[in-house]
Parts: structure tokens; sequence; C-alpha cells
């Protein structure tokens, strides 16, 4: 297969000013990263419906209007009301897959960085050569709550040849049954949270879900990144080596701690480049140099100050925008 001349659709969803300067920046980065490379870029306008600010340019993207959040609610079902945001932005991505025109789809966060040169043509080689229809940075394993070692929404490359199009659907699953709270109801009140919490471990059936649903059972049809991940360092406000040798004790389902194999101890800065996860942002790696990485803090509007920002012009310069 010649990658050169394969066509990559990148899809992303914007909400707000600052989603919208985080997507531009990574339109410039992948640019830059991928010189040759034919991509086109699809995002849903998930803005509100009185949004005051500048919109993206249709020069660079393809963008599709959604509905504002607030005109998407009365669409929920009440039970589902606490994930609405996940809701809106999986509905936003599902309006996108039928523009899709190219074999290769990459579902992206604007706030999510990939950082490797030349990165679209050694992924899909990669992906064609391994026959992987699905590949991509799994959830962070502090997110516990969150699906395992399995590709998540954030960056996410598909081969539709393997998955296709007119079969994806993003929307988060069902809610677990009520089995569950019943069982919980009956044990002693100083068992219950905790108990509880293990048992959510692994079990969110947020946005993809019902990819995982049908794809992860073959492990050899997908990949995953490795998060950088320090279990003394996530632990250290909670009686550091305590805690984490008592959750060594726990079967890998109901431990704090991912499976051993699937996260990398040695991050960006200890492999010598810009300190991503020292500014509170997620890194992933891949044979052994740094993937991309996940803003975490900058995320939250409220802390993108100016002083903040620079530290993402930084970031993004130091691998090559």
């Amino acid at each position: 297969m010649d990658v050169m001349k394969s066509e990559l659709t990148v899809l992303s969803v914007y909400h707000s000013a600052e989603s919208k300067k985080f997507l531009e920046l990574n339109y410039r980065l992948t640019k830059a990263l991928n010189p040759g490379v034919n991509l086109s870029w699809l995002i849903a306008d998930n803005t509100p419906d009185d949004f005051a600010g500048e919109k993206l340019d249709n020069a660079r993207y393809r963008v599709v209007r959604h509905k504002s959040m607030a005109a998407f609610m009365p669409e929920l079902d009440p039970a589902f009301h606490p994930a609405r945001a996940s809701y809106h932005h999986a509905s936003a991505l599902n309006i996108l897959t039928p523009l899709i025109q190219t074999r290769w789809a990459l579902i992206l966060d604007a706030d999510y960085y990939i950082v490797r040169k030349n990165w679209a043509t050694d992924i899909l080689a990669y992906m064609d050569g391994h026959n992987l229809g699905i590949f991509g940075s799994p959830w962070h394993p502090r997110w516990w709550k969150k699906i395992r070692y399995f590709p998540a929404i954030h960056s996410l490359f598909l081969d539709l040849d393997r998955v296709p199009a007119s079969s994806l659907d993003f929307l988060p699953g069902h809610p677990s049954s009520e089995r569950r709270r019943y069982f919980l109801k009956i044990l002693p009140k100083r068992l219950r949270n905790n108990v509880a919490a293990r048992l959510a471990i692994g079990s969110s059936r947020d946005t993809a879900y019902k990819l995982y649903e049908r794809y992860s059972k073959n492990k050899k049809f997908y990949e995953c990144t490795y998060p950088v991940f320090k279990p003394f360092e996530e632990f250290s406000t909670v009686s550091s080596l305590a805690r984490y040798f008592f959750e060594s004790f726990f079967p890998e389902r109901f431990s704090y701690l991912p499976r051993s194999g699937t996260y990398s101890k040695l991050s960006f800065k200890d492999r010598g480049y810009f300190n991503a996860m020292g500014n509170g942002w997620e890194e992933f790696v891949w044979k052994d140099s740094p993937f991309g990485f996940h803003l975490r803090s900058l995320g939250d509007v409220r802390q993108l100050k100016a002083d903040k920002s620079d530290l993402l012009y930084r970031a993004l310069e130091s691998f090559g925008i």
C-alpha cells in the first residue's frame, strides 16, 4: 500500500472559543509533522446558539453545524442527564461519519496533540501491515472508571475497510442494571463505598463504548499506545508506598493499578523531551518515543490564562509546530 497516496479524514468537535484555539493549533501541528500527506478535516460545530466568537475557517475544514447543548438536551432520556456532555459530543461525531470518503479516519479531540514526526504515514502503514482495524490511545489509568486497554475517543484511528463507517456509533452505552445497586444496599455501610468504587473500575460505558463492545474481544484487531503512568507518584497523596502495595494484592479487575505491561514509567522528560506530564497533561508513547499528549489542566477554560497558554505554545514548538 502506498500510504503517501492514501487519504486520511480527521474528525473533531469544537464547542467554544478555547476548543477552537486548540483545533487551530492542532491543524498547524498536524500539517507541519506530515508533509506530503493528503488529509481532510471534518469538524462538528457544537457551539451555543448565541456563540459570539469567531467561527472556524471553512477554507481549512469542512464544518458541519450540530445542535447546541440547549437544543440537544430535550432529546435525552432523563436517565442519561448526567452524561449529557458525552452524548452531545458523541452525537456530533455521528453526524460526521457518513461524510467520510476515505479508507482511513482519525477521531481526534481538539486538545489531544500527536507529536510524532510523519505519524500519518507511520501509523497507517503499521495498521495495514498488522491487519489492525483500530489503533489509538487508551484512557489514562488515572481515569479508573473508564474502559481499560482499548483505544479511546481522544485519538482513535480506524481502517474503514475493516471497521465499516456504516457501523460506527459513538453514543455511550446504556447504564448498567440495578443488580449492583441492590447488592450494595445489603452490605454494611462501612464496606459499601469501597466495594462500590471497586465494582466501578473499568465499568464506564462512555463515548465509543459500542465500538469497544463489538471489537474488543479480538485482541489482534486493535492496539494501544502506552500511557505514561508512575504508580508511586499517582498514589503520593494517599500514603504512597503503603497504598501502592495494598493495591497490588487485589486482582487487576478490582485494583486501581492497571495491568503490568500496559503503560510506560518513562515520561517525555525522562526521554529528553518537553515535560508535558509536569504540567498536568497526560503523556502517551509509542515505539519508545513520544506519541502525543492530552491537555487536562489546560483543558479547563478557567485555567487557560496567558501564562498557562504559553506553555502549550512552547510544547508544540518543541515538537515541530
